[in-house]
């Protein structure tokens, strides 16, 4: 038999042995994912296990090092990693990660690596709706669209009114039927939330609902997590929308929160509007004095006609928030 032969039969063996140990070890590594149906920024927990506690269990000739890794499927890119024992993550875009154990030894004086302990999938899950405020009147019903991403997931996902005594969810109506749409009926005048949870209780999104007697006023909404608020020094707008019994008459509208800092109307303390049945306006506030620590969401847009209050927005703050950083030098 040739040198070259002989060598080839014994790579073969080393092979074969292997792939038997690998078969006979199927799970060298074991891992298990706590909470795998999470919310932007929620923990979730990683636990990573060997089967093969004693050095004679190893397939390989001295110890070895067991790890796990985390990808988003579709990606190479290894976002998360850790080693034997328990990891607490969390992730910022919604998907579906695929989390790997893996095993390094050294093995006739080479290193052998080997993805032998299976695998576990975490979803990170949103949902967006297509209004940032749902504006209506007492009796009305309202039919908003959302998405959730990761695109095809549906089950897990459950829609509720924060308070119950303002707005319900009309039933056989939205996911029930259609998967993406929800019908909302406003049950008396205030402000409060639609809100998307899955199983742990995590939100996964929320819309503002402002419901009016006379007039509706939407809440000032500046970006995905960051509170209801208008920034200092600077402009931002607010939808109104008039109901039927509010036709024809003239709405004042003023910023109210005694202590909670200040805003107006662009330079205006008030701005009066003629109400037109079904019919919205836009007003522009302004941020003037930031809102101090344990005053927050203490300021409303009011809408009142005669003296008498018809419509108010959710509470909002003045505040200035870092959105971008840039560096340079």
């Amino acid at each position: 038999m040739s040198h070259g032969k002989a060598v080839k039969i014994s790579f073969l063996l080393v092979l074969l042995v292997l792939s038997m140990v690998i078969l006979a070890c199927p799970h060298i590594v074991t891992i298990k994912v706590e909470n795998a149906i999470v919310a932007i920024g929620e923990v979730f927990s990683v636990t990573i296990t060997t089967n093969t506690p004693h050095q004679k269990d190893w397939p390989w000739d001295s110890e070895s090092t067991f790890r796990y890794k985390l990808k988003k499927e579709g990606s190479p890119e290894i976002l998360l990693s850790g080693e034997l024992g328990r990891g607490f993550h969390r992730l910022f875009e919604p998907g579906v990660y695929q989390v790997t154990a893996s095993a390094l030894g050294y093995k006739n004086k080479k290193f052998i690596y080997g993805e032998w302990g299976g695998s576990a999938t975490v979803t990170v899950i949103k949902v967006n709706f297509v209004d940032t405020n749902i504006l209506f009147c007492v009796g009305e019903t309202k039919t908003e669209g959302y998405t959730i991403l990761p695109a095809g997931v549906k089950g897990g996902v459950k829609f509720e009114i924060e308070d119950k005594n303002i707005a319900k969810i009309v039933p056989n109506v939205g996911p029930n039927v259609t998967g993406d749409l929800i019908t909302i009926e406003g049950l008396k005048k205030g402000y409060t939330k639609l809100k998307a949870k899955i199983g742990s209780g995590a939100v996964v999104g929320e819309v503002d609902i402002n419901i009016g007697s006379g007039v509706s006023i939407s809440t000032p909404v500046r970006g995905e997590r960051l509170p209801a608020s208008v920034p200092l020094n600077k402009i931002s707008d607010v939808i109104v929308k008039y109901c039927e019994e509010s036709a024809g008459a003239e709405v004042i509208f003023t910023v109210e929160g005694a202590g909670a800092g200040t805003a107006n109307f662009d330079g205006q303390d008030s701005v009066t509007k003629t109400s037109i049945a079904g019919g919205t306006d836009t007003l522009t506030l302004k941020g003037l004095t930031q809102t101090p620590p344990n005053k927050a969401l203490g300021l409303k847009v009011v809408a009142k006609i005669n003296g008498k209050k018809v419509g108010e927005s959710g509470g909002f703050s003045v505040c200035a928030h870092i959105q971008d950083i840039t560096l340079t030098g």
